[in-house]
């Protein structure tokens, strides 16, 4: 069974070290709701927005992208290697904010 989203979020966070939501949210810079929000059942969040994206995935140490693409199968941490081809897509939000930061990414 594929992982979800509100379960992915608890693993990578425990994974990352924060043993509690609210050292999460201490390193992330967010409230400790924030990350209760995107880790329990009932709520019906299903994506860190792009407001924590970025500071969420430094704080877990994953790629930012990986955290709301639920159908990848990889670890989420970062690699040398460029992102899918979707992450390099000026078409893509995400795309256009990777190659500025990662330039040759985009390079052919």
């Amino acid at each position: 069974m594929a992982e979800d989203f509100k379960a992915r979020m608890k693993r990578i966070r425990l994974r990352a070290g924060h043993k509690s939501q609210a050292a999460a949210a201490a390193a992330i810079g967010c409230h400790r709701g924030n990350v209760a929000m995107w880790e329990a059942p009932s709520s019906p969040v299903q994506s860190v927005g792009p407001e924590w994206l970025f500071k969420v995935a430094r704080a877990y140490k994953v790629r930012p992208e990986w955290i709301n693409d639920l159908s990848s199968d990889d670890d989420g941490y970062p690699t040398d290697a460029p992102p899918s081809p979707s992450v390099r897509c000026p078409t893509n939000t995400f795309g256009w904010l990777m190659l500025a930061l990662r330039p040759e990414w985009g390079a052919a």
